[in-house]
């Protein structure tokens, strides 16, 4: 799997902003009824199928492994199969939709996609643990395939390369361990976003943003607007909207000539604007928010 994540995995702001005031607990935050226009524009559409397309060819790969171990199709990785190839299909129809005219959008004897529906679908997959499933099964093969070595690599090395090879529990355990090992010596800042990213990609996101946001501002990259972007993200995360506020103010002028972060910052602007009177609609968008963080795709 690439390690580069989708920056732009849903213009969240804007989707939310469109619609009406939520209500019901945060944790299940319902995606409003389809509204006329398009949901996604073609680019962020490309995103997700190019996405879905590697993790459907990842999943073929796990599929060839497992079958030919003897693994029955009913086991967990047919069904993220399954899912990938379902979510690649989908977003190939909605590319379609979208860059045909009206009269043509939709196939001869089917209605259009719903949009909404695809992303429900999207954000199932996210939360069905179909990714980490993955890298489990992408490191027994692996490590099935190598030879035992006989060097110990660095221990902060050894967290930053870990996270590298997206194996984020171990990552966890090898930072844990270089802290017991040298309690009077502070890891290295390297080692530290390591960790902290590592924690973002299990879930764990106020003490991802805790770790992180004190390690970003000091990285020879931290001014760089990806870093400042996730420094705000998880500041809106944590619920933290003033400082969060004051930051996506400060990218929207770096990030002029970028269009498509600048509609992403514009997009959390708007969602910042009095708060207080969109608590339900905030709270939602949040809980999407830090899903989407955890993810490293």
């Amino acid at each position: 799997m690439s390690k580069a994540r989708i920056l732009s995995f849903l213009t969240l702001g804007s989707l939310l902003a469109a619609c009406a005031p939520m209500t019901g607990p945060p944790p299940a935050p319902a995606l409003p009824a389809p509204k006329p226009g398009p949901v996604m524009p073609v680019g962020q559409i490309d995103q997700r199928l190019a996405a879905y397309t590697q993790k459907y060819n990842e999943w073929q790969a796990v599929a060839g492994r497992q079958t030919a171990s003897g693994q029955e199709a009913a086991a967990p990785w047919a069904q993220c199969l399954r899912m990938a190839g379902s979510l690649r299909e989908s977003y190939g129809r909605l590319r379609e939709e979208a860059t045909q005219v009206p009269a043509a959008a939709a196939r001869p004897g089917q209605p259009p996609l719903d949009p909404w529906e695809v992303l429900r679908a999207d954000i199932g997959y996210l939360e069905s643990g179909c990714d980490p499933l993955y890298r489990q099964l992408k490191a027994e093969a692996v490590s099935a395939a190598s030879e035992p070595t006989a060097s110990v690599p660095e221990p902060e090395a050894a967290v930053v390369r870990l996270v590298g090879e997206h194996r984020y529990e171990d990552a966890l355990a090898a930072y844990r361990s270089l802290e017991q090992r040298f309690p009077d010596r502070q890891p290295s800042l390297p080692a530290r976003r390591a960790y902290g990213m590592a924690l973002l990609y299990t879930g764990q996101v106020d003490k991802a943003a805790a770790v992180l946001g004190e390690v970003l501002p000091r990285l020879p990259e931290g001014g760089q607007p990806a870093a400042k972007r996730l420094s705000a993200d998880l500041l809106l995360a944590t619920y933290q909207l003033d400082k969060a506020k004051a930051l996506y103010q400060s990218l929207s002028v770096q990030f002029a000539a970028m269009k498509e972060e600048e509609q992403w910052v514009a997009d959390q602007l708007a969602l910042l604007e009095n708060p207080d009177s969109r608590a339900d609609e905030m709270a939602a968008y949040i809980d999407i928010l830090r899903l989407y963080l955890t993810f490293d795709g």
